[in-house]
């Protein structure tokens, strides 16, 4: 077995054994045994279970695209919530990404998923503010209340089992796309409350 296919299969066991009883129970005999391989090759490569699953995680992180930027950010919205929908298509990621969802890290991985999710944060924030310095937002839109509301609808598409979109005739994209406008049009209707009742406000002074 070659040593990327004896990695994913290993990787896909110990994403199964933490699903099934969490990461700080998995071990290398459980593993080994789901994935179908000799335990000592696991251990020349991973000399406790906590390593493998650190290792899991780095790898997911690197595998991870920057936010897109095509110069909408309504395109970029659909693009960045379309790759968490597809991630619950791969096991490895999704069992990382729900046991994280719980904070259910300590530790030096804990640590990995804080800076993870903070290097996250910061790139979609980023992403908003591009998109107020266009004008595609009004000025006043709060890029962190932006960041919270993303966060929600992209752990709803990765995290639960049905297809957006089911029972109402819809596909996954368009249902992402009616997302991101909702999303859009709440931010621009608060921001242009905001700015209402602060002239309000300075009126009547």
């Amino acid at each position: 077995m070659r040593g990327e296919q004896f990695i994913e299969k290993v990787f896909h066991a110990a994403a199964a054994e933490m699903a099934r009883i969490g990461h700080q129970d998995i071990s290398i005999e459980e593993v080994a045994a789901r994935a179908g391989v000799n335990k000592t090759s696991i251990y020349r490569r991973w000399v406790t279970p906590e390593r493998l699953v650190i290792d899991m995680f780095e790898r997911g992180s690197e595998a991870r695209r920057a936010v897109s930027d095509t110069g909408s950010l309504r395109q970029d919205l659909v693009d960045h919530l379309t790759r968490y929908e597809v991630r619950r298509q791969q096991p490895v990621v999704l069992a990382i990404m729900r046991m994280a969802a719980m904070s259910a890290f300590r530790g030096e991985l804990g640590e990995l998923v804080k800076k993870f999710g903070e290097r996250e944060r910061l790139d979609v924030m980023q992403l908003f503010e591009r998109g107020i310095a266009r004008g595609e937002l009004p000025r006043g839109s709060n890029p962190a209340l932006a960041y919270e509301l993303t966060h929600a609808l992209a752990l709803e598409l990765a995290l639960t089992d049905r297809v957006p979109g089911d029972g109402e005739g819809k596909s996954a994209p368009r249902h992402v796309a009616t997302l991101v406008e909702v999303v859009l049009l709440g931010l621009a209707n608060l921001a242009m409350r905001d700015a209402g009742a602060d002239a309000s406000a300075g009126r009547r002074r």
